[in-house]
């Protein structure tokens, strides 16, 4: 969900069935005006973040009291809740956004090339490969991914990009944690299943092979490469996926030539 503040002070609420987000858009060029609005339904905490009031959120939504929107706000506050993005009074912290930027992003663009050709492109880009995993017992879940980035060194951030098509995304929505394993050229069976070869899905992936948890309690692959057990600091749909953005709060260390994804096919990376 996304409340825009116009220039004249109106609040508008748009994408109102999108529980994966909660943000307010700022008009920069109406200053106190936007702001006044705003505090109609929230309060600030700085320049980055403003505290909105349920009461505040429901007038602005048009589908306020269906129940299919009052239980996929129900399940947002309950994760709000869990991250401590809802204070003593109900009301849930949003990031506050430029929407000078936000307007940028949506004006007229050249056009783009095709999925197929972007693909094709993408495929000369090698990789490591990783697992992205969340969960405990019967209700873990993971996938294969190259999509794994350093974000920050202090704090200690990463990135990993995941369909949004699936589980294993709303699962680490859910959970608001994950573990990312780093695979080395030992691993590709255990890449494959992960990513689906074979028909293998949910908990069954993890059998036969051994799993720590982590302090989030996420599956973090014994004889990984590393690991890295981490907690979802943000969340933001582009597209087709999924963008985490999750501090690490463990790691653990381990030996060996990595696997890689290159031309679309998995091979062992020799340093030498």
């Amino acid at each position: 969900m996304l409340i825009r503040v116009t220039q004249h002070g109106e609040l508008v609420l748009e994408a109102a069935e999108d529980f994966r987000r909660f943000s307010i858009s700022i008009d920069q060029s109406a200053g106190e005006v936007a702001r006044a609005a705003l505090t109609r339904i929230a309060r600030f905490d700085g320049d980055q973040y403003a505290w909105v009031r349920q009461d505040g959120l429901r007038s602005l939504s048009p589908l306020a009291g269906e129940s299919s929107w009052e239980e996929g706000l129900a399940r947002m506050l309950d994760f709000a809740a869990t991250k401590g993005w809802l204070d003593p009074d109900g009301a849930i912290r949003a990031h506050i956004e430029n929407a000078e930027a936000l307007a940028r992003q949506g004006r007229e663009a050249l056009p783009g090339v095709n999925a197929q050709c972007f693909k094709d492109a993408m495929r000369n880009l090698a990789g490591g490969v990783a697992l992205v995993t969340t969960g405990e017992g019967n209700r873990r879940s993971g996938l294969t991914v190259t999509a794994v980035t350093s974000v920050s060194a202090e704090p200690p951030c990463l990135l990993v990009c995941v369909n949004t098509s699936s589980a294993s995304h709303d699962a680490i929505l859910a959970n608001g944690a994950f573990a990312v394993s780093l695979l080395g050229a030992r691993h590709e069976e255990v890449a494959l299943r992960f990513a689906g070869v074979g028909g293998i899905k949910g908990a069954e992936r993890f059998l036969g092979t051994d799993w720590v948890p982590g302090p989030t309690r996420s599956p973090m692959l014994t004889d990984a490469l590393c690991a890295m057990d981490c907690e979802v600091l943000m969340h933001q749909v582009v597209g087709s996926h999924g963008i985490f953005i999750a501090r690490v709060v463990s790691t653990r260390n381990g030996a060996g030539e990595p696997l890689v994804n290159f031309q679309g096919k998995l091979r062992a990376f020799c340093g030498n």
